[in-house]
């Protein structure tokens, strides 16, 4: 909190940077979309409780840009009450906060270097840039297309659905690191990570093809939602890591020298996922 000061400095900050694209973007969905990057990555660096909180303030502050684009002039808390009253629950605004908090506290921050702290921003970044631009593409609606609420709902639900999916395919991963590792050193916001390679006794090994099965399982989860969104650019990237995956078990299974190298391709490969954007 230190250094984003107190929850009026952030909220300050959230509202001017959003109400600034604005003022300079002409094109309402344009201005839509770097609004709503623009506030996620705010909130995305935010600790948990205070990201949720200011998730909300950029939402809030979203349906006051698109209303003011309208010529309609709302106070904070009128736009606050239209928010709850008509788009929260369409946009899954319980599941995201859920999930933001699951990001910032589980064990996506306690993942090997590359995939931890940067993935974890990556996805929160996802998630609330998701969420922030649903709402206002859904005030937008709300004024041109009242009818088609229901169906800006269901899209917006698909987007949350893939953050969400891919950040379970990390907390798997998590899973199956502490198998692979000996307990990482944390030094500075480093993590120094030591492999068992080929020395896993029995018993890890079944369990490490377990926790990789894990992993395939909810790379298939976020692999179905991709297909309905029609990104197939996003599935290629999901049936990669899949691919990995599979010769990672096949190397714990064998118990192979290469288990660190297939481990590594299998994470960088997971981490294409993650950090790919629409």
């Amino acid at each position: 909190m230190a250094v984003w000061g107190k929850k009026k400095d952030i909220e300050e900050r959230i509202t001017g940077s959003m109400q600034k694209v604005f003022s300079t973007k002409k094109d309402r969905k344009m201005a839509i979309h770097v609004a709503a990057a623009t506030g996620a990555g705010i909130v995305a660096v935010l600790p948990i409780g205070i990201d949720a909180w200011a998730l909300r303030v950029a939402e809030v502050v979203m349906v006051i840009c698109v209303a003011s684009s309208y010529g309609e002039k709302l106070t904070k808390s009128a736009a606050k009450g239209l928010f709850l009253s008509s788009f929260a629950q369409l946009v899954g605004e319980k599941v995201a906060i859920a999930l933001l908090e699951a990001l910032e506290a589980g064990k996506v921050a306690s993942a090997p270097t590359g995939v931890g702290p940067a993935a974890a921003y990556a996805a929160k970044a996802g998630v609330a840039v998701g969420l922030i631009e649903a709402v206002g593409n859904m005030v937008i609606a709300y004024y041109e297309k009242p009818e088609s609420l229901t169906g800006k709902a269901c899209k917006t639900a698909e987007i949350i659905g893939v953050s969400a999916d891919i950040a379970r395919v990390f907390e798997a991963l998590a899973g199956l690191t502490e198998v692979l590792t000996d307990k990482p050193v944390a030094e500075s916001g480093k993590s120094e990570i030591s492999f068992k390679g080929n020395s896993l006794s029995e018993a890890e090994r079944r369990d490490a093809v377990r926790k990789a099965g894990n992993v395939k399982d909810k790379l298939k989860e976020a692999k179905a939602i991709a297909q309905k969104t029609g990104d197939s650019q996003q599935v290629a990237n999901i049936n990669k890591a899949i691919q990995k995956i599979e010769y990672l078990q096949s190397d714990i299974t064998l118990n192979r020298s290469t288990i660190q190298s297939t481990f590594n391709d299998a994470q960088r490969a997971i981490g294409k996922v993650a950090n790919y954007k629409v």
